[in-house]
């Protein structure tokens, strides 16, 4: 995942941290920590190694630590064969202290492709220190999978 800034499109993710309202760490590396790692062969993972699965939806907040402008988001879905956790609709939220959360920044739903996807541009911000992305829905199934 990529934070996307107002002239270079992608923000340094140096000293930034992740963290998720669920992840798998049982069974496999699943932390939400992946997302931040750049390496296209890890994932966030929620999770599902002991029963029941945390309900739908799920959310991801990163942490930037200093205020930087938001424009957008892009994100990478699972890469191979398995197709469950691709994002299908999603909703970002910017804050600048990690507590309070402003109106959505940008909402919408994502094709069930595994190439790259870009949330449209959230517009004019203020400058955020954390952003917040929750995944109401997810796509693979007629049912929601965990992520």
């Amino acid at each position: 995942m990529n934070l996307l800034g107002g002239t270079d499109p992608a923000l340094p993710r140096t000293g930034w941290t992740a963290a998720a309202d669920s992840q798998e760490t049982v069974k496999e590396n699943g932390a939400a920590a992946n997302v931040l790692d750049g390496n296209t062969a890890t994932i966030w993972h929620t999770a599902y190694g002991t029963p029941p699965a945390a309900p739908l939806p799920h959310q991801l907040t990163v942490d930037m630590k200093v205020l930087n402008l938001v424009f957008g988001l892009s994100y990478l879905p699972r890469q191979g064969s398995v197709r469950n956790g691709t994002i299908g609709q999603y909703r970002i939220e910017t804050s600048t202290d990690g507590t309070t959360w402003g109106a959505a920044a940008a909402t919408g739903a994502f094709s069930d492709i595994a190439t790259a996807c870009s949330a449209p541009r959230c517009g004019t911000r203020p400058r955020s220190s954390s952003v917040r992305w929750r995944r109401p829905r997810s796509r693979g199934r007629t049912t929601a999978w965990p992520c």
